[in-house]
């Protein structure tokens, strides 16, 4: 079987990434690991980034880190009451200014291979972001 190199792989998904953010009708890219997220036009920095953080605090989440300066967030972890069916994780954030505001989600799985995107509660975090965002 051949096989892609893997910076050859994460160029294509680099290029498809800025491509996607490019169009009008796809504002969000999602990958097993980060899900970009393209806001409106009309939404600057510091708006988007209260809208982020006002959803993260109302769904529960403590910071780690807040970084507004760089547009870096990270919450704690959460731990599930039930370890033997659920796993801890957090959410990260970063924000890109390229123009206009993109906003990178990435939860971490602590011991899990599941892709985030596919666990229900976190899924309507990305959700509920898309909804505000773009």
């Amino acid at each position: 079987m051949r096989r892609v190199p893997l910076f050859l792989a994460g160029a294509v998904i680099a290029i498809a990434a800025f491509l996607n953010g490019c169009s009008a009708d796809m504002a969000t890219t999602e990958t097993k690991r980060w899900t970009v997220l393209q806001a409106r036009d009309e939404i600057s920095f510091p708006k988007a980034w209260g809208v982020v953080r006002n959803t993260l605090i109302e769904a529960g989440y403590l910071f780690e880190v807040v970084d507004q300066k760089n547009g870096f967030l990270r919450t704690e972890w959460r731990y599930p009451k039930d370890l033997e069916a659920d796993y801890p994780y957090r959410v990260l954030i970063k924000f890109t200014n390229d123009g206009n505001c993109t906003v990178r989600v990435l939860a971490e799985c602590m011991n899990c291979d599941v892709a985030y995107q596919d666990i229900p509660r976190l899924r309507e975090l990305l959700d509920e972001l898309r909804d505000k965002l773009i």
